[in-house]
Order: structure tokens, then C-alpha cells, then sequence
């Protein structure tokens, strides 16, 4: 009886520099791109904070009025 084999991909790109990886998880794919692409995957991360961080503002300004 063969097992299922299951296979993540992740796929970024910042300033127009694409990166793709692919690993049994996600998590193992984005550990992968973090050892080919370390730059790449920093911006992503200082994008992503940054958009929470803008989120947070917003919804702030919103409950106080």
C-alpha cells in the first residue's frame, strides 16, 4: 500500500525578485527559501510587520473615534 506523499510550495517575490521553495510543510518550505534567499525572505518579513503594524494603527483610530 503506497503512502501519500504531500508537498508544500511557497512562492514570493520583492522588488520584482521572484523566490520559489517547496518542502513537506509550509513551515520546511519557508526554512528552505530562508536558507537560498535570506534577503528576500527578511523584506517579506519587514513587509508583512509592517502592514500589522499599519492594521493596528487603523483599527486603533477606529475604536477611539
Amino acid at each position: 500500500m503506497g503512502g501519500l506523499v504531500s508537498q508544500s510550495s511557497v512562492e514570493i517575490s520583492v522588488i520584482g525578485v521572484p523566490a520559489r521553495s517547496e518542502g513537506k510543510t509550509g513551515l520546511a518550505a519557508i526554512e528552505t527559501m530562508r536558507r537560498k534567499h535570506p534577503v528576500l525572505v527578511h523584506g517579506f518579513y519587514t513587509y508583512l510587520s509592517v502592514m500589522e503594524l499599519l492594521l493596528a494603527i487603523t483599527a486603533a483610530a477606529a475604536v477611539r473615534g
